[in-house]
């Protein structure tokens, strides 16, 4: 598990991964987004914070994993289909930090065509 993915566990335990997704980064951060939204149903909101400034930090820095927490992460997360009745990615624009919601932004730009 790198870096990103074990403060990302740390931020916000309960994702029980199979060990091969803990090689397959992008695959264990579509599980995790998964997770995370479901703590944010279950009222988690200290978790889901926790790991939104994870990512924050490590987009911030421009760190080693700022990619996986852009393409991997945020974009999980504006991903409709990820999410369960009762959530949408707008909900969780409230954790964002400077740094990620420049990303989000520029994800968004993406998703638009501009």
């Amino acid at each position: 598990m790198n870096e990103l993915l074990a403060k990302l566990d740390s931020a916000c335990p309960g994702l029980v991964p199979d060990g091969a997704e803990v090689e397959l980064p992008y695959v264990w951060m579509g599980d995790f987004v998964s997770h995370l939204i479901q703590a944010h149903l279950n009222g988690r909101t200290f978790d889901v914070q926790a790991a939104f400034d994870v990512i924050e930090d490590e987009i911030a820095s421009n760190g080693a994993f700022a990619e996986l927490a852009i393409v991997g992460f945020l974009e999980d997360v504006q991903n409709a289909n990820l999410h369960q009745q009762g959530s949408q990615p707008n909900d969780f624009i409230r954790y964002l930090g400077p740094a990620s919601t420049k990303a989000w932004r520029a994800l968004n730009s993406i998703w638009q065509g501009n």
